[in-house]
């Protein structure tokens, strides 16, 4: 087979801006809701008996279906999750984009639910055992605990030799920061991901709030 330069156009017409390396895409809805004057984050407690991350605490989302949008992902799992329809929800923003150690993407969508928890929400057992509101001034006026880890990949099977290099070679160390938010109100831990995600939205956000401040 001969590769024409037209077949490299065309590729990156279909593939631009498409992450390297990534297994699986995911998109998770970040919902603030009003209560009584205050902003709350919508957060869900996983069933206990799921594969994968049991009774942990995170935001209604999933795997991304082929041909899907991370909004239409983020949406559609909320509806499956935890009832709440899509006329519920608007979104007020692009997706922010997270990718983790095990090469898969993460979608954040941010979004308003206009739901009432008792009335409006009915919860999929299967996925989840729990949902909860959890006011946004908690996480701006309490920083998380922040596990710091350097990652580094086991090479005892590299080929060195083929690579034409020696075990000494320096090879990049990965760093990576566990946020625990672990006092919340009511007792319930957030960590990894979800607090990952909550850590930086809450970041930005305050040097947002206080840039606007100084230049009044």
């Amino acid at each position: 087979m001969s590769i024409k330069l037209h077949d490299i156009s065309e590729y990156f017409e279909l593939n631009s801006g498409k992450p390297i390396g990534i297994n699986r895409s995911y998109s998770v809805l970040m919902p603030f809701l009003e209560k009584d004057g205050k902003v709350f984050l919508l957060l869900e407690k996983r069933a206990s008996d799921m594969e994968d991350a049991p009774g942990e605490i995170c935001f209604p989302g999933g795997q991304m279906e082929e041909g899907e949008s991370p909004t239409r992902t983020a949406i559609r799992e909320t509806e499956e999750e935890l009832g709440i329809g899509r006329e519920r929800i608007e979104i007020i923003g692009d997706p922010s984009v997270l990718y983790t150690i095990s090469s898969s993407v993460i979608h954040v969508v941010p979004g308003i639910v206009d739901c009432d928890l008792d009335k409006d929400v009915t919860l999929n057992p299967s996925e989840v055992e729990e949902v909860f509101l959890a006011p946004l001034d908690f996480f701006v006026s309490n920083p998380p605990y922040i596990h710091k880890s350097i990652l580094e990949a086991d090479r005892t099977d590299f080929p060195y030799e083929l690579a034409g290099i020696d075990e000494s070679y320096p090879w990049a160390k990965g760093r990576a920061e566990v946020p625990v938010y672990n006092a919340l109100p009511d007792g319930k831990i957030v960590w990894g991901l979800t607090a990952n995600i909550i850590r930086h939205f809450v970041m930005d956000l305050l040097s947002q709030v206080e840039g606007s401040s100084s230049e009044e």
